[in-house]
């Protein structure tokens, strides 16, 4: 199945030549896709696939939080960080306490997100190539805006 183990071709060339802006939409989709799948596991009573999912979407949060350029992003990113933070506090929840209540909010939180980002990569000065950008601090993307 494409997306749980080694990326397909199509994956990795689609993250290659992304900008900025459509490599933070591409992490929201694995988030959604993994908080779905965790609601599925759940759903069909795996405890240990919940989990798994879960920690997968725990990652993909952690590395958007870690990717915030807190000095250069100002409001905007002090506001992502929070968010970020409550994602976090939910899927902690939803995993130990079995609080699905908590992934569906993860889940609104980030499709509202993946909306903003989506009007965001549709404006004409979000087209360079993440290869090309001169923010790249330590191999990670440094969001700003």
């Amino acid at each position: 199945m494409i997306g749980y183990g080694k990326p397909s071709v199509y994956q990795a060339t689609q993250v290659s030549t992304a900008n900025k802006v459509q490599l933070v939409v591409l992490m929201y989709d694995g988030a959604i896709r993994f908080i779905t799948e965790a609601k599925e596991k759940s759903a069909a009573g795996d405890v240990a696939g919940k989990g798994v999912a879960i920690g997968k979407a725990q990652r993909i949060i952690h590395e958007l939080t870690n990717a915030l350029d807190m000095r250069r992003g100002g409001e905007v990113a002090t506001n992502l960080s929070q968010v970020y933070m409550r994602i976090s506090r939910n899927l902690i929840n939803a995993n130990v306490n079995r609080k699905m209540e908590d992934l569906d909010e993860s889940l609104e939180s980030l499709r509202n997100l993946r909306g903003a980002w989506e009007q965001i990569m549709r404006q004409p000065n979000t087209a360079e190539p993440v290869q090309q950008s001169k923010q790249t601090v330590g191999g990670k993307i440094a969001i700003s805006m």
